[in-house]
């Protein structure tokens, strides 16, 4: 579906123009009209000059076909006005005339007149005129005059491109590290100079008939190229780079390794020399569906190149896979059922910790909802069932739906109702059918959250309750790594499993913004490998600071409910 959004997208962007005429003479406009419609462009005509102004600034104006002699005020001038106006000075202009001597007509030109046609003229002599002066501009506009690059318009075609032909691409975001340290200490003019440097190494390590290279803001490009030749050209850049870009400083800054200027507080600090930074992302591992999907991924992996690199120009690249696709799932339910249903995973003490604290909020949740008569519980992503037998021996119909056929064989056995499905397309139940939905350790590993929880809160009755778990990327021993420039271990891209890790924070926002309101938070243990250390005891810990533990465990309703007393943390 994504991808055939973006198919029509771009079906939807022919050259067809939004074309202001102003000309007096009815013969003319008639044969403007008919020409320019004929083509697919959309015409607008008016007769004088100060309607021309009018004009613009209640329609979007692509291309402006003046008259050479306008009642009113004359073309020359409204040449002149568009071309000292900043919103208006680059929309091509083209200019009817009749019997001009060359001093007219130059001073046309230099008043901001794009071209001149003489009349009479053929129709394929105006569309000419016309395509070209109007694919001139466009080409301008999507080219970034510092670097002389294709900007970010042109960026966005590329992938989207890439995306439609369903080849294999890899986008790489490329971003100078300490760049305003730079530009702040030697001024704007050296700063334009590693714009401009920067860009011509990019070059240099891409080929122009394979790759693609954009500039998309101060001290960020891009490029697109094939996945087998992503690596060589991030290693390649960066060595360019780290050999080139010294030069460009003082030699007492270069020996230092260091300059010294203010950050954004106008605090003095010590600011390493500039590197680069590249984050890559490809439909090699996980299909791609849209610019701003790719976009969000490689900005991600920039962040963690920068954490990697400590200062120093370095590269990473995604690995994890999606979740949603056959390829994989055969994978996952080898790991999760290789050892009947997983029974070893379940008998570790943290994870028994967690499901006694689902357990737990169940139980009171029964206590509010006892006056409702029979409760249905659904369980995403169920597995073999073990923690679902124990909610059924509390009284409660369970239903179970994960995405294994190994599951379902596991889960009936225990009498449990099992429907395998893809949980990531939508859930196989009608709507408000559920008073309470369990998800334990499954939002982790959907990549579109929202649409994930906009699809529970559909099966789950108003006012009914989601009893949710994940791993922490909060957690004090990632907190403690983050302090020491590292990435968090389960949370890591690298990591195939966990293609959305979150915070407490993170989580609550997403819930709120999908209808729920979180009234309950705790977590089953503090991070085991940060308690070893200093031989604490983890559950009270835990209690203490559930925002800091391993696992989050987070109630939430999805509306007003008469049987509910809110309160919310």
């Amino acid at each position: 579906m994504a991808l055939e959004t973006v198919k029509n997208r771009l079906v939807r962007q022919p050259p067809y123009l939004q074309i202001l005429v102003a000309e007096d003479e009815k013969s003319v406009q008639q044969v403007l009209k008919i020409t320019l419609e004929y083509e697919g462009h959309h015409v607008i005509i008016v007769e004088k000059g100060e309607e021309v102004f009018y004009t613009l600034e209640s329609e979007t104006i692509d291309l402006l076909i003046l008259d050479s002699d306008l009642p009113n005020i004359s073309s020359i001038d409204i040449c002149y006005y568009l071309m000292n106006d900043l919103l208006w000075q680059s929309l091509p202009s083209i200019m009817l005339t009749e019997d001009q001597t060359i001093e007219d007509k130059l001073k046309g030109l230099h008043e901001g007149l794009d071209y001149y046609i003489t009349k009479p003229f053929t129709t394929d002599e105006l569309l000419t005129c016309l395509h070209k002066v109007y694919e001139y501009y466009r080409c301008t506009r999507e080219v970034g005059p510092l670097a002389r690059l294709p900007g970010n318009i042109a960026v966005e075609r590329e992938i989207s491109r890439r995306i439609v032909q369903q080849h294999k691409f890899s986008v790489l975001y490329c971003d100078i590290n300490h760049f305003k340290s730079y530009d702040d200490t030697y001024g704007f003019i050296h700063g334009d100079a590693v714009i401009r440097s920067t860009a011509r190494i990019l070059l240099s390590c891409t080929d122009y008939h394979k790759d693609f290279v954009g500039y998309i803001s101060e001290d960020n490009f891009v490029i697109v190229t094939s996945p087998d030749r992503a690596t060589s050209i991030c290693e390649s850049v960066i060595e360019k780079f780290d050999i080139l870009i010294p030069k460009l400083y003082d030699e007492s800054h270069r020996i230092a390794g260091f300059v010294v200027t203010q950050d954004r507080e106008g605090v003095l600090h010590k600011f390493p020399l500039i590197s680069i930074a590249i984050g890559g992302v490809s439909n090699e591992w996980k299909e791609l569906t849209s610019v701003r999907e790719v976009s969000t991924i490689g900005i991600e992996m920039k962040r963690f190149a920068k954490q990697k690199g400590k200062g120093k120009s370095a590269y990473a690249f995604d690995r994890r896979r999606n979740l949603i696709r056959e390829d994989i799932t055969s994978y996952l339910n080898k790991i999760a059922f290789e050892d009947v249903g997983g029974t070893s995973y379940i008998f570790k003490k943290s994870h028994q910790r967690r499901i006694a604290k689902v357990l737990q909020m169940i139980k009171s949740e029964l206590l509010v909802l006892q006056n409702k008569g029979n409760i249905e519980l659904l369980s995403i992503g169920c597995g073999n069932g073990i923690i679902e037998k124990q909610i059924m021996d509390l009284g409660i119909k369970v239903w179970g739906v994960d995405s294994s056929s190994k599951a379902l064989i596991e889960a009936q056995k225990k009498g449990i109702e099992v429907s395998v499905a893809d949980v990531t397309e939508g859930l196989p139940y009608d709507t408000n059918r559920f008073d309470m939905i369990f998800a334990g350790e499954i939002i982790e590993h959907i990549i579109d959250t929202q649409k994930f929880l906009l699809e529970v809160k559909r099966v789950l009755k108003p006012g009914g309750t989601l009893i949710l778990t994940t791993p922490n990327m909060g957690r004090l021993i990632d907190r403690i790594r983050f302090l020491f420039g590292k990435a968090p271990k389960h949370a890591s891209p690298l990591n195939i499993l966990h293609v959305r890790p979150f915070t407490f924070d993170s989580l609550k926002t997403a819930l709120e913004d999908t209808g729920f309101t979180v009234t309950k938070i705790a977590s089953n243990v503090m991070a085991y490998d940060f308690t070893l250390i200093f031989n604490f005891k983890s559950t009270w810990l835990s209690n203490l600071f559930p925002t800091l533990g391993k696992n989050l465990i987070v109630k939430a309703f999805s509306s007003h409910d008469p049987f509910r007393k809110l309160k919310t943390v």
